[in-house]
């Protein structure tokens, strides 16, 4: 009978030794702990490590292995064996290579069969086997099983990209290295993340002098951002440091995979580059799932199983099984939300991913197929931003938004200026509300310039919905121009509900131009309209708006009914960010008739409701109210409170209008109260986060502004 040759009264790892690594294993110290610990308490037999290549599967087995070696006792000492598989290319080899590994003879009642030899030769010995890259070689599964059976005392621990579904298994996903916390800026808040650990380790090794500092701290963290925190593709950046510096290897990291090469030669082949890494698992895909991994690498940012199916082609009935064998294949990565599983792909991975499908000519396909369902997902959500859906709809919007703009940029690219103008459309008001105004205003200026034969009710709307975007940024006279071309485009399509909206927001500029009879004829002209088609929705708006020129005129007890009526139609639809904007219209009325305690109660209201969609101007105008009412009250600390955050959020959303009240307002308190701390802050403000130039009052007044702030803080000099 065939045995183990080795010395049994000797440690088992000094006999067969595991491959010692090179450098130190950074980062895994938590799952060193907890995969050894059901390794040593004998809950787990087999214990899987999967991941995507690169991601340092084999280096944690050994760290594992190690582990658990240290807790056996010398009653039971383990014997240990590493099994590389890599260039093994038959299931049906796996077995001998196993037997090889362990020098195990053939029993003469044995010969031809592996499994059989091993049964034996193992037998009741404590063994802890480790098979290293079995995923090329997964049909030889059942084996293992077999020999689990066979050998009461054996413990099997595999790495492979793919798990080996036995039961019994316990598979452990092995993630990329934690990366540094979004908003590290320092080498000390950088440095506390992993990957920069072993970035900084390898690029010391070829650039001994090589430290984090706090100039290069971002473009340290930027760099293992891209790099998706895989340790091989870390280390192989890292070596580039040995000619460039971190700022030109980040900009070469646009195209990562023709930078992520030239490994160290005692790698495997495989792991040469990062694109030979991905390779391998490529080419264990069968051909269907080898088209949807291509097509899914349109995606940007994850998607959900419902948007995969919109681009699977031929191949939408069985999407589910095969998605499914990407993420057993670790090409893909399953998000746990508490709606719907989203499916995400390391950015290296996509690039790979994009690559393969330019080469198979499905680009245009696969892309359009993308862009036409991200133009559904705008248009479903326009209609519901203005209603009870809003908040949910948000956060939708939110999730997809690498999406939106992959497939913006594809349209106005590929050549398909209507679709891209039809999706910057839809996509306004979600702009509006996330206070991303700038890139509103972008979008839709390079839309409409694309689109001149586009379709007049699409062109009609876009200029309405741009004026608006323009004129939440100040910018009234090309507000004005934008509505004007809207306003003649629906009177010639006789498009009354159009006319109703952009004769509304023609009132909303007059308003804000001070010009209060124009306000109100355009708002009642509006009003007419709305009720005349029985729009409930557009009733209540025009009456708010209708309340705010009351308002601006010092009618408020005119105001306060006409918001409250636009209030009870407003609860009736339950539209949350349009009930926070009539509560704040309360509030400005009751200001207005000296009702301090009603305008506070109004102005949380609003802050409330505005919060909870996340509608970042709404929350900055309510703070700026709740302050405006304490500073009214004399309560002072209340308001500089509610006027910083509302200075923070204004500058955030580029409100370039409502920035000037705020920190004018802020000024003054700072000036009257004597606060120097509170000046500081403020001035804080303007020179760490300046609004984009708008016009040229604009800044002059905001320049004065910095100039009397920062000559308040000098000191003052006694000339006598």
């Amino acid at each position: 009978m065939a045995s183990l040759p080795i010395a049994f009264d000797r440690e088992a790892r000094q006999v067969n030794a595991m491959p010692a690594p090179p450098t130190a294993l950074l980062g895994r110290e938590r799952e060193i702990l907890v995969l050894a610990d059901p390794l040593a308490s004998g809950d787990a037999r087999l214990l899987t490590l999967t991941g995507p290549g690169g991601v340092g599967k084999t280096r944690l087995a050994v760290a594992v292995a190690t582990a658990f070696l240290d807790r056996t006792t010398p009653e039971r000492r383990f014997r240990s064996m590493f099994v590389p598989l890599a260039s093994v290319l038959a299931p049906s080899q796996v077995l001998p290579s196993i037997a090889r590994a362990l020098e195990l003879r053939d029993d003469p009642g044995a010969v031809g069969d592996p499994a059989r030899t091993l049964a034996i030769g193992i037998g009741h010995t404590p063994v802890l086997l480790i098979l290293d890259n079995m995923e090329q070689v997964i049909g030889a599964a059942p084996e293992v099983a077999t020999l689990l059976s066979a050998c009461p005392n054996l413990i099997v621990l595999v790495t492979s990209r793919l798990a080996l579904h036995l039961r019994g298994e316990r598979e452990y996903p092995v993630d990329p290295l934690p990366l540094p916390v979004a908003g590290s800026e320092t080498a000390a808040a950088v440095s506390e993340s992993q990957a920069v650990r072993l970035f900084v380790e390898t690029a010391q090794c070829v650039r001994p002098s090589f430290q984090v500092t706090d100039a290069n701290a971002a473009t340290v963290a930027d760099i293992c951002r891209r790099l998706d925190g895989l340790p091989l593709a870390i280390e192989l950046a890292a070596a580039r440091m040995k000619v460039l510096s971190v700022t030109a290897l980040l900009a070469r990291l646009s195209n990562r995979l023709n930078v992520l090469t030239g490994g160290p030669r005692d790698l495997p082949d495989r792991q040469q580059t990062l694109r030979d890494t991905i390779a391998w698992s490529y080419h264990l895909l069968t051909p269907a799932e080898q088209d949807l991994f291509r097509r899914m690498s349109v995606f940007a940012g994850g998607a959900s199983l419902g948007a995969v199916d919109a681009i699977a082609g031929d191949a939408t009935a069985s999407s589910l099984d095969l998605v499914t064998s990407l993420v057993d294949h670790s090409l893909l990565r399953q998000e746990a939300r508490e709606d719907e599983p989203r499916l995400q792909m390391l950015e290296t991975i996509r690039e790979f991913g994009r690559e393969r499908l330019a080469d198979s000519g499905d680009d245009a396909a696969a892309r359009d197929a993308h862009a036409n369902w991200c133009l559904a997902l705008a248009g479903a959500a326009e209609r519901r931003l203005a209603g009870s859906e809003q908040g949910a709809w948000l956060e939708r919007l939110d999730l997809e938004g690498d999406n939106l703009r992959a497939a913006l940029r594809w349209l106005e690219t590929r050549g398909d200026p209507g679709d891209a103008l039809r999706l910057a459309t839809a996509l306004w008001r979600y702009w509006e509300i996330r206070g991303q105004l700038r890139e509103a205003r972008l979008r839709l200026e390079t839309a409409l310039d694309h689109a001149t034969e586009s379709d007049p009710t699409v062109r009609a709307r876009a200029l309405n919905n741009l004026g608006n975007v323009l004129l939440d940024l100040g910018d009234h006279a090309a507000a004005a121009g934008r509505y004007d071309g809207s306003l003649a485009l629906r009177r010639a399509l006789d498009d009354r509900e159009g006319m109703a909206d952009t004769l509304n927001n023609l009132g909303l500029l007059a308003l804000a131009q001070a010009d209060l009879a124009t306000a109100r004829t355009r708002h009642q002209e509006s009003l007419a309209l709305r009720r005349e088609l029985g729009d409930r929705w557009g009733i209540a708006l025009s009456l708010s708006n209708l309340g705010d020129a009351a308002n601006a005129s010092g009618e408020f007890t005119t105001a306060r009914d006409l918001h409250q009526e636009a209030l009870e139609i407003r609860r009736g639809l339950e539209e949350p960010r349009a009930i926070g904007y009539s509560l704040n219209n309360l509030g400005e009325s009751a200001l207005g008739r000296g009702d301090l305690v009603q305008a506070a109660e109004s102005f949380q209201a609003a802050l409330d409701h505005l919060g909870a969609v996340g509608d970042r101007n709404g929350e900055a105008l309510a703070h700026h109210n709740l302050g405006a009412t304490a500073l009214r009250s004399k309560r002072v600390d209340a308001a500089a409170a509610s006027l910083l955050r509302a200075a923070k959020l204004r500058v955030a959303v580029q409100d370039r209008t409502g920035t000037t009240d705020t920190l004018t307002l802020l000024a003054q308190l700072a000036s009257t109260a004597g606060n120097p701390s509170l000046a500081a802050e403020i001035r804080d403000i303007l020179r760490l986060h300046p609004v984009p130039s708008g016009s040229d009052a604009w800044q002059t007044a905001m320049e004065t502004l910095l100039a009397s702030l920062t000559a308040s803080l000098e000191p003052k000099h006694d000339d006598a």
